[in-house]
């Protein structure tokens, strides 16, 4: 019995997708170029994707236009938005948000933690690459794990980070190391601090909205 039930789902087609069709896009610096192998049920980042590709751009660094409908939430599907074959859409391209020396975050003049830069790494994920240092006199330093990336305005959201890097380890006197957020609202500033306690709020000026 189950060899034949076996059989059966095997045997069971693929779902229809329906025809293949392409679309065009153009910049704004007026280049054009075509996007082809897309279905009706294809979501939009999977157009986004193959935009991306022909570009050699990172995917979040692009915004779609039918016009001047944006083509989001990127779950959504062709078909949602009436794309078809020879639709015309517009692509937006940015470069990467990146601050570099924006700042500190500190306790007292001898444990401050330096934010050496800030990159956008993904759709809605900033990398934040910090130099902390102390001179032992308050002990060792905080932990790098506990800090925070938050609203601007201060208690609508808090985040942790979602992963790490460390190239010095040095919890007495000096820790170096990448702290990447994930799902950071779009906001024109948000604000880190260092540590778990104590430490004052960097703002920065990251400009999604």
């Amino acid at each position: 019995m189950g060899g034949v039930a076996s059989a059966w789902k095997a045997a069971k087609p693929h779902e229809d997708l329906g025809e293949e069709f392409s679309v065009s896009a153009t910049m704004m610096s007026g280049r054009e170029i075509l996007v082809g192998g897309l279905h009706f049920k294809d979501p939009v980042r999977k157009l986004k994707q193959k935009v991306a590709d022909i570009l050699e751009a990172p995917p979040f660094t692009l915004t779609l236009c039918l016009g001047s409908v944006l083509l989001e939430p990127s779950e959504s599907t062709l078909q949602d938005f009436d794309i078809s074959e020879g639709t015309n859409l517009t692509v937006v391209k940015r470069k990467p948000i990146e601050l570099e020396s924006p700042g500190e975050s500190r306790y007292n003049k001898n444990y401050v933690c330096t934010v050496l830069r800030v990159r956008e790494v993904a759709d809605r994920a900033f990398a934040v690459e910090f130099e902390v240092v102390g001179d032992k006199s308050l002990g060792r330093l905080q932990d790098p794990l506990a800090s925070e990336l938050s609203s601007s305005s201060g208690g609508e959201w808090s985040l942790r980070p979602a992963s790490h890097e460390f190239t010095e380890t040095d919890f007495e006197k000096k820790i170096r190391g990448t702290l990447v957020y994930d799902n950071v609202p779009a906001e024109t500033q948000v604000r880190f601090k260092f540590g778990n306690g104590w430490y004052s709020y960097l703002t920065l000026e990251l400009g999604l909205l």
